[in-house]
């Protein structure tokens, strides 16, 4: 994990260290910047591996190249053996020497080989270009703006806005997306106007006069099964999945010897991969469960599973207070506009909160995060399709027209199909809904506290395999199941451990961790906002309740107002009882 960022075309360092020092809660280890000849790179880094033969930025005067990483490459002990192989001789034994020698040896095709979570810039000054790339389903975001002959890039958008010549300016008809479905969908955009971020499975190239983009990994769209090919198996793919996620396991738990925490819910996802990792693992395991009361039923399962597995277990509550201190810092590290839509208003806040508390002991975690987009684990909370008639209703509202209404067009087309609408929403999750929402989310809670997650579940390996089943391995073949073969996958080892009850448990989610503070919550939110303060609210059609209304003045204030930053010791209870909300948009 680090924070990077840098400006091809332009040396200035005291405009870099403003980007780079916006960051550097995501790298506390290390604060480097460098002029690379007429442009300058910079990070801050979280030291998991390498130590300081891995300090960045790395150059090479030799060869002209200037690279900053973000992320964790698992096979590059492999990589580094292929390349010596390969007659690559003399180079430490690092991931950011690996990346180097494979772009020297591959160009630009050198991500296809890299199997983890990664923002890659690569500056070659020989070749007069830079070169930026991420992982192939967007684990780390890379975020840009192009000024004349100028890129300038970043991993956090807070980072760009310290560019004076930059208006922060939201983009309307991002926007309109962002509270029709809850999120930003399009995977190029963000919500702000000449700041774009790089795609996911893309590696994109910028030469000071235009951009060219290829794509070296495409999700492979979701299908039925072919009745007439020679299908494996349900139990025969079960088995596959099984070895390819203990694989991951494996990997993942090997790279770096700091010790590893675990979020656990007590559902099928975080205990598969708890349950996964004690059986290997030779450091102790702990695990973290957010609850706001003793009846919490995530909380008794994940009793359960700790006490099967005889690992320690950490228990952290949550109340009102904890909830409304950690909104203003989750907006200012999430970078967008908390709304409802798919998902639950409450659930990033609640990781948010957790992830603190796992920070102050540990510079890893796990956690479950890609399970139900490649599962298909959401399919019983959207059907049947009256879920498509809420999405329509919030278009309406909020009047969203052009790409916005074609993408919803195209997502429920009409007449309404269960079979087209399946495959529609499985397509569509994996792709957004992950990488701008869930990611976005586990990558801002875990970078705002200076430590990493690890979302196992999107090892390349395990998420390609995941991709290419049939549809009725994950949904059965009538469609009303969910997680069906990761479920079968974890039968044997939640069989041994006695925890089989799991397998039939409805899923919950994160946000039942502050379930029973809801009422508060609304209630809290609604005393802020006046009804006149609704009426002339300059984005009023964007805004159908208070809570929403709240959230969207307090990122107004920190991203359009203040440019990403957030006024140290700032008090959520005194912004909206002086009402200096009110005074945002005069």
């Amino acid at each position: 994990m680090c924070g990077i960022c840098g400006y091809f075309g332009k040396n200035d360092l005291l405009l870099l260290n403003r980007m780079l020092n916006v960051i550097r809660h995501r790298g506390p280890d290390d604060y480097r910047l460098c002029r690379v000849g007429e442009h300058c790179m910079g990070a801050a880094r979280l030291e998991i591996e390498g130590g300081a033969e891995a300090t960045q930025p790395l150059v090479d005067d030799e060869t002209g190249i200037a690279i900053v990483f973000n992320g964790e490459i698992y096979n590059y002990k492999n990589l580094y053996d292929d390349l010596v192989k390969n007659g690559v001789k003399n180079f430490p034994r690092t991931e950011i020497e690996v990346i180097k020698n494979l772009y020297l040896h591959d160009s630009d095709t050198f991500p296809a080989k890299l199997r983890g979570m990664f923002a890659i810039v690569v500056l070659d000054t020989w070749g007069k270009r830079i070169i930026l790339t991420r992982d192939p389903i967007g684990i780390k975001p890379l975020y840009y703006t192009i000024q004349g002959d100028k890129l300038t890039f970043a991993s956090e958008i807070k980072g760009l806005l310290q560019i004076e010549t930059l208006t922060p300016e939201l983009d309307i008809e991002v926007l309109e997306g962002l509270m029709t479905f809850g999120y930003v969908f399009q995977q190029d955009r963000t919500l702000f106007k000449n700041i774009f971020q790089v795609k996911p499975g893309t590696t994109m190239t910028f030469d000071g006069h235009r951009i060219s983009e290829s794509v070296y990994y495409e999700i492979p769209p979701a299908k039925y099964m072919d009745k007439n090919a020679g299908n494996v198996s349900l139990d025969e793919s079960a088995n596959i999945i099984r070895q390819l996620f203990e694989d991951a396991v494996q990997a993942q738990m090997n790279h770096g010897d700091q010790g590893k925490a675990f979020y656990l819910s007590g559902g099928v996802d975080s205990t598969f991969m708890v349950s996964a990792a004690a059986q290997i693992s030779s450091y102790p395991i702990t695990a973290y469960t957010l609850a706001n009361d003793e009846s919490s039923e995530d909380l008794q399962y994940a009793r359960k599973v700790s006490k099967a597995l005889n690992i320690e277990h950490r228990e952290i509550s949550v109340d009102m207070r904890d909830y409304l201190d950690a909104v203003p810092d989750y907006i200012h590290h999430y970078e967008n506009i908390i709304a409802g839509g798919v998902f639950d208003i409450h659930g990033g806040i609640a990781f948010h909160i957790l992830s603190k508390e796992i920070s102050k002991e540990f510079k890893i975690a796990f956690s479950g995060e890609g399970a139900d987009e490649l599962f298909g684990g959401y399919w019983t909370y959207t059907y049947p399709l009256g879920f498509a008639d809420r999405i329509k209703k919030r278009c309406l509202q909020v009047g969203a027209q052009g790409s916005v209404k074609k993408e919803l067009d195209e997502l429920f087309p009409q007449p309404e199909d269960a079979l087209i609408y399946r495959k529609n929403l499985l397509n569509w999750l994996v792709k957004g809904g992950l990488s701008n929402y869930h990611l976005c989310c586990i990558d801002r809670s875990c970078g705002a506290f200076g430590f990493e997650i690890r979302p196992v579940y999107l090892d390349l390996m395990l998420m390609d395999k995941a991709l290419r089943l049939p549809i009725e391995f994950k949904l059965g073949s009538a469609g009303v199941q969910t997680k069906l073969i990761l479920k079968e996958a974890a039968r044997p080892l939640f069989g041994k451990l006695g925890l089989e009850a799991i397998l039939s448990r409805q899923k919950l989610g994160m946000p039942w961790a502050v379930r029973n503070l809801e009422l508060q919550i609304k209630n809290w939110f609604e005393n802020r906002i006046t009804g006149k303060h609704l009426l002339k609210h300059p984005y009023r059609r964007f805004l159908s309740e208070k809570i929403e209304v709240c959230m969207f003045d307090l990122f107004y204030y920190i991203f359009i107002t203040r440019r990403g930053i957030l006024d140290k010791g700032f008090d959520i209870d005194e912004f909206f009882r002086k009402g200096e909300h009110e005074h945002l948009y005069s």
